[in-house]
Formats: structure tokens, sequence, C-alpha cells
């Protein structure tokens, strides 16, 4: 290994040239060249980021020792991870290979093995070997297999040099594993080297069979010791135990902060308190999953309660929540729990900066303070749109397979090197083009083809951005950019290319100065000050919205993170990415993911499909060979669920929680779909519109238009409920897709008749209903669902969008005031912070395609509270696109389901079955289904998506037996933590709304020693009267020892 002074790496084309020092490099030789593997920069931090953004992207790149020796480099695109820190005025940069940190490779790839210093290189060989072979990590074995993989000519030493600059790096080695060396290969060597008793299996750390008992040996004399292996890997890499010990256990003591506060938590509610505690001693962030209805509230609030305690200085829990729940939180969570807090509202950005110079500046903390913080004000800055460059002519050379010309430089000796003349193929004019400010590339679509061997012009006219992509109009030199445009990044060189609008030069509707972002300035200016972050209803950080960035940058706030969430996961991988990298990302780094690895983090721990069609017909062969091309569509993901994201990522810091863990009897709760058949005319005319839509939607499609299904479902879901409106479809410039509505307005739909038949009836029976819809905008689906019920004598309210989430409890109550009966709004509008205790039954007219939401709207009655029985309807019309979103729906939540345990994996077909005969989701074909099973299907998921535990009592047992309960647990609690237990009153209670859900009645404290007298009601005595399915259940858990709250 040679060892010199530093390097450098240049990179140079017609319009750049820039050079950083390199200290060492990682090489390898190829039949093309020399491959550059790894390296690390240290220069101005403008020159290392340059020249590591060149090697990212897969650019040439000159390596230069001194004047005399040159050579050039190959980079592999995309296939590094880059590492950055600042030393002084200088930045250091790694950029390692994606082959030597990522936790899973593609098949075909080597594994790269970097050990600077004197690391152990057989260790970390059996590390590697043993997680991507699936296979035990046992040390006693890591020299042998070392030396085994060497003899077999599997390992092979890199290319590694490395500069005396930089003393860490010295001692560098570098070595590639075969991609010959396959798993089925490695259990070979495995198998032969217990054979031959070179390694053997560790005593005394494993409860499995002993091989003699578990393997059959075959006709050769051998065993099959692969399989028995691989069978129990987990517990020949330790003890049960080790692996199954949760972080906290039902008999660990409880925190007696969590019992001494105003409201006392139950029992299961303290142990999960206690093992968020737990949990955050480990990790900056842990999620709490529970279900509606479970007290989330109550726990972080115990939490803060227990953490203040122990905290010499103050303690601050900023709250960030729905702006609906702030008046919840305000009067009857916090001040009923915790009244001696101080608290503080963020209204808005100037109340955050007084709060600032107020406490922040002067350092004043209280022993226990809230700030409450709606997330729409966290993320209310400036709004951003895209810093483009618009051109509508352009002129662009075509260089295809041509090397880029080098600029004339000057050397380090004074004198000029001469470059080379610009060689192009052609020289052409391309029209109406956006350009990167940064790097002056056109912009490409996102969804674009690939280029093939065409010519670059005729590429790029198909397949740039174009005025009406992006804009929809420019007054006074000021372009309006489409308000859809949240994020956007440069296709070429990947920079944001978005930018704050200036409301002093350019018009913002509401605005004339500037306004500070609240996540922004918490970012900056509260570091070191908020001690704790609840994160309530998490699930709706999820995406890469202004809401999701701003959770972030408080969250980079806060020395520790609590998420609450009541839908964990939507049945896709893709809902938990973001959440993931927000609380802690320390585990997805692990796995070599960064923060834009959303597709790879999919492909890892979800389910991905891709469809292909054939480029003359959408026939499918019978069987034999066939000539005609294939062509792919875009992958998409689709609900699927790897038990490795669990295992990988949510163990460790989630904490589950489910009504049944309470032991509180809730009321009945009747879930079920309603299929409706359409009448022979309205089929028709839909069946016709569908057709006629899909088949003009596909030629768009195949044509180029790369969003032409873009309104297909609302068109058709539209046609199936709205049969009094003509609708026309726009498909592309002269072709338009006609509804003919076979209804008038004054004449009701067969699902209508339904709709008012079902509501009639529960009214009857003084039960107030809500009715969700998904369209109610230009389709204004309420609207039309309220004129019918005023038509029938019903007195019904529409809760629009424009009423603000501060606002709908108090039109909620009002609406009940004025003796309102059926209330019409968009799910999401009671997503959360909405209790619709007053609203018995809960009907499903449209689905939303988002299974949280639905989820969340669904248990807005059926919660601790509610003494009705509660009915849930899914309104679905049979043969109509309905049918494919139910069916959808469906496999969603069996996903979501298998996510939080409450289904095994080897369920999931059976509810989640897919057509492999369909050629589209939107064809006809799909919207067919066996309806008494689809219905069967759905009450079976349902009823798993009642927690195990959970039993229910009829309307008129219900409300004594829950009161005595809730006064059994709240002594339970205090028992548990340790603290003066309380004599209750045992008093009748006339109304339910006197009951205090988490607090005992009017009280006799008396001393613990004394406590023996009394027959407490203990967690063992409780446990014993339990129904037998919620004993089952716990006592499965234990066994398993994954216990209730276990991280």
């Amino acid at each position: 290994m040679k060892r010199a002074k530093m390097k450098k790496l240049i990179f140079s084309d017609d319009s750049n040239w820039m050079q950083a020092h390199a200290h060492f490099t990682v090489t390898k030789s190829t039949d093309q060249g020399v491959e550059l593997l790894a390296t690390g920069l240290i220069d101005t931090d403008q020159n290392v980021r340059a020249v590591a953004a060149r090697i990212i992207k897969g650019q040439l790149i000159q390596q230069i020792q001194d004047e005399r020796k040159q050579k050039s480099l190959l980079t592999k695109k995309y296939g590094y991870r880059m590492i950055a820190k600042s030393v002084g005025t200088l930045t250091h940069v790694l950029l390692l290979p994606k082959a030597a940190v990522d936790e899973v490779l593609p098949a075909e790839e080597s594994r790269i093995f970097l050990l600077p210093g004197e690391d152990n290189l057989a260790k970390v060989f059996l590390q590697r070997f043993a997680s991507d072979f699936n296979l035990p990590m046992v040390p006693e074995w890591q020299e042998v297999l070392w030396e085994t993989c060497q003899a077999l000519n599997f390992i092979h030493p890199l290319e590694v040099w490395t500069s005396d600059a930089v003393e860490q790096w010295r001692g560098l080695q570098a070595f590639e594993r075969s991609p010959e060396l396959t798993e089925e290969k490695a259990c070979e060597i495995l198998g032969d080297l217990l054979n031959t008793k070179k390694i053997h299996l560790p005593n005394g750390v494993t409860n499995a069979p002993a091989i003699a008992d578990a393997v059959p040996i075959d006709e050769n004399g051998k065993m099959a010791l692969t399989d028995y292996l691989q069978v129990y890997a987990p517990h020949l890499a330790t003890t049960i135990d080790g692996i199954a010990k949760p972080l906290h256990d039902l008999d660990d003591p409880i925190d007696p902060a969590i019992a001494t506060m105003s409201r006392v938590p139950f029992p299961a509610q303290a142990h999960t308190a206690q093992a968020i505690l737990k949990g955050l001693k480990e990790q900056k962030g842990v999620i709490v999953s529970s279900d509606m209805g479970t007290g989330k509230s109550i726990v972080s609030l115990a939490v803060s309660h227990a953490l203040a305690q122990t905290s010499r200085s103050g303690f601050v829990t900023l709250l960030l929540v729905p702006g609906i729940t702030i008046p919840k939180w305000l009067q009857a969570e916090i001040k009923k729990t915790l009244p001696q807090a101080h608290v503080t509202v963020l209204k808005d950005w100037r109340t955050l900066i007084q709060y600032w110079r107020e406490r922040v500046q002067k350092r004043k903390k209280d022993r226990l303070e809230f700030l409450l913080l709606s997330r729409d004000t966290a993320k209310m800055g400036m709004p951003k749109v895209p810093a483009l460059i618009y051109k509508s002519q352009h002129i662009l050379s075509d260089r295809t397979g041509l090397k880029q010309p080098v600029k004339p430089i000057l050397s380090s000796v004074g004198e000029v090197q001469s470059g080379t003349a610009d060689k192009a193929h052609r020289t052409f004019v391309v029209e109406d083009v956006w350009l990167c400010p940064d790097c002056y590339a056109v912009q490409i679509h996102p969804k674009s083809t690939s280029r093939g061997d065409g010519p670059l012009d005729a590429w790029l006219m198909e397949n740039k951005l174009s005025w009406t992509d992006l804009a929809v109009d420019k007054v006074n030199g000021n372009i309006e950019w489409k308000k859809n445009i949240t994020q956007y990044h440069c296709c070429a060189c990947g920079h944001n290319l978005m930018r704050s609008v200036d409301p002093t030069k350019e018009k913002v509707p509401g605005l004339r100065r500037r306004r500070l972002q609240p996540a922004w300035f918490i970012q900056k200016y509260f570091s070191n000050w908020i001690d704790l972050v609840i994160v309530d209803e998490l699930h709706q950080y999820k995406s890469l919205s202004g809401q999701g960035e701003a959770m972030g940058a408080i969250v980079g706030a806060a020395k520790k993170v609590l998420g609450l969430t009541g839908t964990l996961s939507d049945g896709k991988a893709s809902s938990l990415f973001h959440l993931l990298w927000r609380i802690d990302p320390t585990g997805l780094i692990r796995d070599g993911l960064d923060h834009k690895s959303l597709n790879k983090f999919v492909h890892l721990y979800g389910s991905v499909e891709q469809t292909g069609r054939y480029d003359k017909d959408q026939k499918v062969s019978a069987g034999g060979n066939t000539s005609r091309k294939i062509l792919f569509n875009p992958p998409r993901e689709i609900p699927g669920l790897s038990p490795k994201l669990f295992v990988n990522h949510l163990a460790d810091k989630t904490v589950f929680l489910e009504l049944g863990d309470l032991g509180l009897p809730l009321v009945e709760l009747e879930e079920r779909p309603v299929f409706v058949s359409m009448d022979e005319e309205h089929a028709l005319a839909y069946q016709k519109f569908h057709q006629e839509l899909e088949t003009a939607m596909k030629q768009s499609y195949a044509a180029g238009n790369h969003n032409a299904f873009s309104g297909f479902i609302p068109a058709v879901v539209n046609a199936a409920n709205r049969a009094d409106v003509q609708q026309e479809i726009p498909v592309s410039i002269d072709q338009t897709i006609t509804f003919l509505a076979p209804l008038s307005e004054d004449e009701e739909s067969a699902k209508e008749r339904q709709l008012v038949a079902d509501i009639q009836e529960e009214l009857q029976n003084n039960r107030r209903c809500v009715v969700y819809v998904r369209y109610s905008g230009e389709a204004a689906q309420d609207e039309r669902i309220h004129s019918i019920l005023q038509r029938h004598g019903m007195v019904s309210r529409v809760m629009k969008a424009t009423i603000s989430p501060e606002e709908r409890v108090d039109w909620l109550e009002k609406a009940i005031q004025d003796g309102v009966e059926v209330v019409i709004c968009n799910a999401k509008l009671v997503e959360v912070g909405l209790d619709l205790l007053d609203f018995q039954t809960l009907i499903f007219y449209q689905f939303t395609d988002e299974i949280a939401t639905m989820r969340q709207a669904a248990r807005r009655a059926w919660r601790i509270g509610q003494y009705r029985k509660c009915k849930v309807l899914y309104y679905v019309y049979s043969q109509s696109y309905e049918m494919v979103q139910f069916q959808r729906m469906l496999a969603k939540r069996t996903h979501a389901l298998l996510l939080e345990g409450r289904m095994d994996r080897s369920e999931v077909a059976a509810f989640a079955e897919k057509d492999e005969k369909s050629a589209s989701a939107y064809s006809i074909a799909a919207c067919l289904g066996d309806v008494q099973d689809l219905s069967a299907k759905w009450k079976s998921i349902a009823d798993r998506d009642i927690p195990e535990g959970v039993w229910m009592l009829e309307e008129t047992r219900f409300q004594q037996e829950v009161h005595e309960a809730m006064q059994r647990l709240a002594i339970e609690t205090k028992r548990l933590a340790k603290v003066p237990l309380e004599l209750t009153s045992d008093q009748p209670v006339d109304e339910w709304d006197d009951l205090d859900l988490f607090s005992t009645s009017k009280s006799v404290v008396i001393d613990t020693v004394e406590t023996n007298k009394h027959q407490w009601f203990t967690l063992g005595a409780w446990t014993k009267q339990l129904p037998k399915k919620a004993k089952k259940v716990q006592k499965s858990q234990d066994e398993d020892q994954l216990l209730l709250f276990a991280l």
C-alpha cells in the first residue's frame, strides 16, 4: 500500500471545472477501466460538495497526484452514500459505496468491506455473512469462516491508496466478496465445516433441539445441517430471554408520579406510561399506537409529569396537535389532570416570538409547562413556489456518445493548458421549456419514458415539462404557479428548487408582509429548551407535506419526542418511512437509507406491483412464445408489509395499547357493508359511460398522456352516486366523454332510497346519524343528500370544510341544541378531535382511499363514554367502481391489522386476494364480485379490528358495570405505584355524564400499612374476572414474552 501526499480529484466539462483534495481512494480495475469505489475528500465546502455531486451522478473524474501522473476514474451512478462533516474552515466528505453500508443488496452485486485502522476483518465478515444469508452469528466461527472463504477465492483485495495527512485512515483495508458466494453456497460451506467438525454449535445458548434429534442423515451419511441452521438461526444467536424480554414488564413497578395526578390513569395506561419512560431513556423517540378511546392524552400527560419530577431546571413540553383539539387539550385534559402546570397557547408566530423573548431568552422555566401549537400554525410560513427559468425557445447541442469538451485551464506553473474543441452531432432549438437555474438542464416530466436510440430533440419534445405543466398565468411579470406544486427538485442535479414568495414583490392573497414560520423559528431558536415534544395524530405527518416538514423541524429542536396515533399504518410501508426518519433515523441509516430512500424502503419492507401491456393490443397470450413487445408501466406500491419492518424499526420504539387492555367493558358495536343494486336504467347508463371512459383514457395514456386516468375515479364514482347530474369529461383536446343522467333532480336512485329508509329506522329508535361523503365540491354530494333528507321531513345539516377545526366542536354542539338529527360531512373533517357520542349511527355513503381516515372516522362514536349501541354502515353500489374501492380498503385494513399484531400473515391472502387475469383496475370487469363473500370477509375483518380482550355489554347492563370497573381500576393504579390508597364511597350514579372517566369519586385516604385489612381489587383478581377470551390472550402474550406494553 503506497502512502503519499493528498491527490486531487478533478471534474471538467464544457461549462464546469472543479477540484477537491482526496486523502484516500479505493479503486477496482475492470474491463472498462479503473472504477472509484470510495474516497475521502477534504477541501472547501463548495469544492468537496461539487466534486462529490459529480461522482454520485456517475460522471468521469480525473485523478492527479502530480503534474506527470494523471488517470481517469469511472464512477457508479448513484452507487454511493455521502457523509459530510465540518472541520474548521474545511469540509470532510466520505463517499462510501452502497455495497459497503446498505443492509440489503441486489443479488448480482458484490459486498464490499472497508475497515479503517486495526478492526478485526474476520469479525466484520462474519456479521455480514450472517445478516446477508440469514444464518447464525457465532463468534467462534469467524476465523475459520474467513480463511475458508479466502481459500475458495470468494474474497478479493481492492486497491487502496492513503495519504499520510489523515492518520485515522492510514491503515485502511478494503476487500470485495464475490457475487458467486450466494445464500445456497454459504449454507453449503457452513454445512461442510460442521460435518468436518471444523466448527461446532456452542452449548448452552439455545433451547432448540439437538442436531441429532432434529436432522436426519441422508443417503450419503450426511446431515442436512443448513436446514437446521436456518430454522433455528435466532435460537443459535442468543437465548430466548435475550430476544423476547421486553423493556417493561407488567410486574415492574410504576413511577409514583403517574398515580399522583388529579386524574388517575387505569393500570394499563399507567404501564403504558412507564414503558414510554423506559423507552425514552434508551432513545430519542417512542411511538404509542393505541386504539381510539384508550386515553392517549392522559398517558402522554403522565409521561410529562413523571419526567418533570426528575428535572432540576424545569420541564417544557410542546404539544403539536390538530387545531380542533386545542380547546380539549387545554380544558378537558391538562387543567383537569395537571391543574398546577403553566400552559401557553401559541396562536401564531407573533405569540411565539413574545414567548421566546419573555421565557426562552431569560431562561425562565416552570417546574412543568406546556406549549400548545396547532399543526396548521406550525407550518404557516411564506408560500413556496419553484425557482425555475422559463424559455419559449432554447438552443441545445446533441453530444450523445461524445466526451464533454475541456475548457482551457491555468496550470500551477502559470501556463495555459489548451482545451478541446466543442464537437457535437448537431444543434437544435427546443421550445416551451423550463430550465434549472443551477445546472441549466431542461426539466423532464417525472414519468418520462427512457430515451432509447431515438434522436434527442424528438425525445425532449415528448417528455419535457411545458408551461402548462407548472404554471397557470403570468401577471405583471410574476408567474402564477399551480397550487398543487409543493415540492420540486431538478431532474438533473437534484437541487431543491423551491423558494419563498416575497409578498412585497409578488401578489400573495391575504399577505402584504413576510411572516415567520413557527416550525423554522423553533428549530433555530429553541434548541435545548424543549424537553419533550408530543405529536398527536402522528399518522397525519406521514408524507412530504408542509405539516410533515414542520413536524420534523420541531422534533429536531427537542430532546425527546413522543408520537401518539390510533392508526399507525395504512397498510403500506410508505406510510411509515417519513415518520421513522423524523422521530429517530438511526435504524434507517443502519439499513443504508437516507431521507430520499422512500422507494428503497418500500422495496425492502412493502409490496410493489408492476404491470405491463403488449404494444399492439391488450390480449393475453394463451401460451407458447410471442414476439410482441411488452410495455411495462411504472412500479406502484400496493398494500403489504414485511414482518421485518416491525422487527427492524418498530419493536424497539413502539408501545401498543388496545381497548381490551383497559379492563373496561364497551357497549355493543355493529359494523357491516350495505350492497345496493342500481336501477336498470341507471345501470345501463353507468356501464356505457364507464366502458367508454376507460377505453378513451387507455388510448390517451398509450399516446403519452401520463395523467390520463387522473379524473377517472371521481368521474365514475359520481356517475354512480349522482345519477341526476350530467357529466362531460375531457380526455384530450378533441375528445370528450359524456355521462347522460338517467334521473331527474326530483327522482331518487336506489342508493338514496336505501339511505332514507335506514335513517328513518334509526331516528325512530332515537338514534342520530352522521353520513360521510367524499365528493362534496363540484359534485355537491353532501348538498344532494341534505335536500333528499329534508324532502322526507328529517332535520339535517351539512358541515363544510370552511368551518375551521377550532370551530367544529362548537358547531356540533349547536347542531345538537337545534335539534339536528343527521349531520352530513366529509370523513376527514371528523377524523380527529371530535367525539360523536351523540350520533350512534355512522354511515359511509362514499369511500375514502385513506384507510387511516376511514378507521378513525368509524370510531368517533364507539369509545369510552358511549352508552348506546353503535352502528357503522358502508354503502356500496354493486357492479360499479365502488366494488373496487371496497376490495382495496379491505386489503389495506388487513395489512394495517397485520402490522398491529391482530392478524397472522398466513391469513392475509384470504382477505386481500388479487385477480391476476384483470388487465386493469379500471376495467368494468374489476367491478364484479361475490357480494355475499365480500360481506362475510368485511364482517370478519371488522371483528379483528375490535381488540381481543374487549367484552361488549347491552345498553341495559353497561352503565352500572362500567362505573364499578372504573373505581376498581383507579385504586389498582395507586396500589401499583405504591402511593396512599383511597377508600371510595359506594354511591349510585344517576347520570352517565357525571362520571369522571379517570378519577375516583369522593374518598377517604387511608395509610398503606392498613390496606391488608381490606379486600382490595388487585390486578390478579381483575384478571380472573375477565372473560375467557381475554384471559387466553393475556396468557399467550406472557408465554411469548411479548407483553401488552412491551417496547
